[in-house]
């Protein structure tokens, strides 16, 4: 059985990490500050509420997720360089919340796309493009600009009106460039096409 820890003095946040969540059998606990080693034994995830607590939280070596009222750029930088796995808002829709969840379980980095996008757009060329070197070959023309495009840090949205298509279409670009290429996620594309993976 699948155990959640949620780090929160709000029974509402809790509830609704509770209620978002569709993974099954999965069981939700609260975080104990007085027991807690115990809290997150056998924990798969600890779910942070940065509203409950400003002090360290023992998470056990098992992913975290931290939701923050406001976040940030800065904030969302802070918390990868300590491992965290994923962030985003506490007030996020119902299925951003499951979505994140399920992404962080699988082992990827979930952060909301404006900040993924600015992060990607920071990371530097490294080398030559792995689009040059023919890393990609095996995607169709449009493909390849997709991912090129996600690469220079650019949102669905944005990609979608440059190309004069859908976000649907987008998506679909992406999902095939995922499994041509190995890439769990925009991220990783980015990473490989600036020769950082």
């Amino acid at each position: 059985m699948m155990k959640i820890t949620v780090v929160t003095d709000d029974t509402r946040f809790f509830k609704y990490v509770e209620s978002a969540v569709r993974l099954n059998g999965c069981n939700f606990a609260r975080y104990e500050r007085d027991k807690a080693e115990d809290s997150v034994k056998d924990a798969d995830l600890v779910v942070v509420d940065l509203l409950a607590s400003d002090r360290q939280i023992h998470a056990g070596g098992c992913p975290v997720a931290v939701f923050s009222a406001v976040p940030s750029y800065g904030e969302a930088l802070r918390f990868l360089q300590k491992g965290v796995k994923g962030y985003g808002n506490r007030l996020m829709n119902p299925e951003n919340m499951n979505q994140l969840v399920h992404t962080v379980l699988s082992g990827q980095v979930w952060l909301p796309p404006a900040i993924l996008n600015r992060l990607i757009a920071s990371v530097p060329q490294n080398g030559t493009s792995k689009l040059e070197a023919g890393f990609f070959e095996d995607l169709s023309e449009r493909e390849q600009q997709v991912a090129e495009l996600v690469g220079r840090g650019m949102s669905n949205k944005e990609i979608a009106e440059l190309m004069n298509i859908t976000v649907r279409t987008v998506k679909a670009h992406l999902s095939s460039v995922f499994v041509k290429t190995g890439c769990r996620d925009r991220l990783e594309v980015a990473l490989k096409l600036k020769g950082n993976l």
